[in-house]
Order: structure tokens, then sequence, then C-alpha cells
């Protein structure tokens, strides 16, 4: 059963009775028909997002942004909204945050997952159509709001460096041009030893996501692996206010996509994954890093005194 009939099934269970003074059954079949033009709308866009390297750059961008964001989601969104997406919620979300969507302003269709059970007694899971609201559509009490700056370039190396899930050794004879590379069979980055940060930080992205998609993959083929750590690389570096060296959205015709767009999500996903993996291990490092250079700003009163 494909995940569309599987969830249009669910929805007799999964959504709340609609009031008395409704027609049942055409509440039913309204639900139904947006959620199979949602599903519609979301593989066209799957397939057009692939076609376009512009837009291509625009998806990962969006998902750069917002990580918690789903692919199909944000594919979704990107169809749907043309301007600037900072951050998203729902109409009652908004409204326990303080703030109101502003009248007249439409929300983005996506798709939330509902957990049900199914006539035996087994759980499943399948979705159904939320809108949600960019902050620019709403109003109320003004948000707090960090402006995003860079992690420092050297912080980011260490911190890189030390969270690797495999070793990274010095090797000359890996060439400039390519700076990295990972070697899978001895589970080792290879990498040149005399990188200016910016590349470094580009390129031990790189292929710290290929390994870690590597190390959990065996079935993924290689160019799928390298594909999905190249755009992986830009969306962790997107997240850390860089913009990445070794990304270029013209290329993405190149690749041999699948014709069938749940698996060119797929593909998208394992970027998405070894990107948010790879982004864990860069916050416990400039975690670590942070208290070292604590404990040695307290240590320097102490052996001042001394």
């Amino acid at each position: 059963m494909s995940t569309l009939e599987q969830t249009l099934q669910s929805q007799t269970t999964s959504d709340p009775a609609p009031n008395k003074d409704f027609d049942c059954e055409q509440w039913k079949q309204q639900k139904h028909q947006e959620l199979e033009e949602t599903f519609q709308q979301l593989n066209a866009a799957t397939m057009q997002v692939i076609q376009n390297p512009d837009r291509f750059q625009a998806y990962l961008d969006l998902q750069a942004s917002l990580p918690a964001l789903s692919v199909g989601n944000a594919l979704l969104i990107l169809d749907q909204r043309s301007e600037p997406v900072t951050s998203l919620a729902t109409f009652d979300d908004w409204r326990d945050q303080g703030r109101a969507v502003k009248r007249g302003e439409a929300g983005c269709k996506i798709l939330s997952p509902v957990n049900y059970k199914r006539s035996d007694g087994s759980e499943s899971t399948s979705f159904r159509v939320s809108r949600v609201f960019d902050i620019s559509q709403t109003h109320g009490e003004p948000s707090p709001s960090d402006p995003v700056s860079a992690v420092p370039a050297d912080q980011m190396v260490r911190a890189l460096f030390s969270q690797s899930p495999v070793k990274i050794v010095a090797d000359d004879i890996v060439e400039a041009e390519i700076g990295a590379i990972y070697d899978p069979e001895s589970k080792t980055i290879r990498v040149h030893g005399k990188l200016i940060d910016a590349v470094a930080i580009d390129v031990l992205s790189r292929e710290m996501a290929i390994a870690t998609l590597s190390l959990q993959h065996d079935e993924i083929g290689r160019d799928r692996i390298t594909f999905a750590g190249i755009c992986a690389s830009y969306l962790i570096q997107k997240r850390y206010g860089y913009e990445s060296i070794g990304f270029d959205s013209n290329k993405i015709g190149n690749f041999d996509w699948p014709s069938d767009p749940i698996a060119v999500r797929a593909v998208l996903n394992d970027a998405r994954q070894a990107a948010n993996m790879v982004s864990s291990r860069i916050e416990r490092g400039l975690a670590n890093l942070e208290h070292t250079d604590t404990a040695k700003q307290t240590r320097k009163p102490s052996e001042q005194s001394r």
C-alpha cells in the first residue's frame, strides 16, 4: 500500500470529528482531496527543484535556515512562497507566542504527521494538511532575534577536527584542489596539510558528511553519497555563516537523479540528515572549546598571583 493510500485511509481515525452541523461525508471528501492535491503538488515541486540550479540552491538555503523542517515541507514551502522565510508556526502557535496572523494572510500548506491506530490495534503514522505562517505575516510584540554571525574560522576547523566520526590525517598526496578525501577502506579522512581555514571548513565538512553516510548506509552508492555530502557541506557552512567554496548549483544536472519524486526526496534527505549529524558534532566541539577557553581564563589570575 502506498504512503498516500495509507494516509487517505487513516483520515477517518486521525481527524477529529467535525461539528454535527457539517456534512460529515462532504467534509471527509474535502480533506481527502486536499491531501491528495498536496501530495501531487509536492511531487511536482520535487521534480522542478532538480531541474533548475537556482531553485535547487534556494531549496538548500531554506533547508539551511530551518534545519528542523522536513525535506517534503521545505519543498512545499518553496513552491508556495517567494518571499524570504525566517520562522514558521501555525496560527495557534503564533497566538500562544503572543503574536497574531495578519488579516488576509495565506498560510503555506505542509504535511503534518499524525499517529493513529489501525482497526487491528496496531499503530501507524499518516499525514494531514496543516498551514503555517512566517513571522513576517504576523504582528505583535517584537520578537528578540540575534543577528547571525559566523563562528570564527579557527574554531570551526578545530571543532570539525576534534569531532570527526573517523580519523583525520595529513596527506600531501591529496591535491590541494581536492583538499580532502574520505577513504572508506581505512575509515580515514586524508587532508592536504596546508589549507587555509575557509577551504579546510569546506572540505572537512564535506568529507565528514560523506563519512557519516558511508558508515550508516552500506547500500547507498558512492555517487549518491558524494553528491549528498557536497549538499550537506553547503547546508553546514550556511548555518554557521559561511559561503561554500566548492558548491556549484549548475552541476546538479550532472547527478543521475531518479525519475521517482519519492526517491529524489530520499537523496535530499541523505544530505539533510548528514548535515544535521555533522552540525551536532560541531556544536559539541564548539562547546568543548568554550569550556576549555573559560577554564584557561579562570586559571590565569591564579597563576599570576603565585
